[in-house]
């Protein structure tokens, strides 16, 4: 989260966010005392897994125009991406960016998904899953409803372990 938030503030964005970690990760301490950026929050959840997570906090995001999904191994490149990506929110849509990786093959990087269509299917994950997959179901939906874009001109890069063995954790 550190190395995210770094790139947060060298592109200089703006739209704040939530941090959802589980109460009982054994780095709370290190998350607390992170120096985040105005405008974020860190919500400390019952849940342990992203799909409950995202369903524990519904409330806190729902009402916005928009939800950006980031995870802790995005770094952020393009000055400006959070504007940028959130000018293309209309309607009923899903904005999705560069990752350097799976771009524009897959729904990857910052995706952006318009509440509406949250409200509509009544989830952001959906039920059962809480990671694996949930890639899958909004490329379902924005393929069949033809609401998605990739913004291969923003990137937000994915530095996934699984792409540099110095990445990959010990455990």
């Amino acid at each position: 989260m550190k190395r995210f938030f770094e790139s947060y503030k060298e592109t200089n964005s703006e739209i704040g966010g939530l941090l959802l970690v589980d109460k009982t990760d054994k780095c709370m301490a290190e998350y607390e005392a992170l120096e985040m950026p105005d405008k974020w929050r860190l919500i400390k959840t019952e849940a342990v897994q992203m799909g409950d997570k995202f369903r524990e906090v519904w409330d806190d995001y729902i009402r916005k125009e928009f939800v950006i999904v980031l995870n802790d191994d995005h770094v952020l490149k393009t000055k400006g991406w959070d504007h940028l990506v959130a000018g293309q929110i209309k309607g009923y849509n899903i904005v999705s960016t560069n990752d350097g990786w799976q771009a524009p093959r897959r729904l990857c990087g910052a995706i952006a998904i318009s509440t509406k269509i949250l409200k509509t299917l009544g989830w952001i994950f959906p039920p059962g899953v809480n990671h694996l997959f949930s890639d899958d179901a909004w490329e379902y939906v924005a393929g069949h409803a033809g609401c998605a874009q990739v913004m291969m001109d923003v990137m937000v890069e994915h530095a996934h372990a699984s792409k540099d063995e110095k990445l990959n954790d010990d455990v």
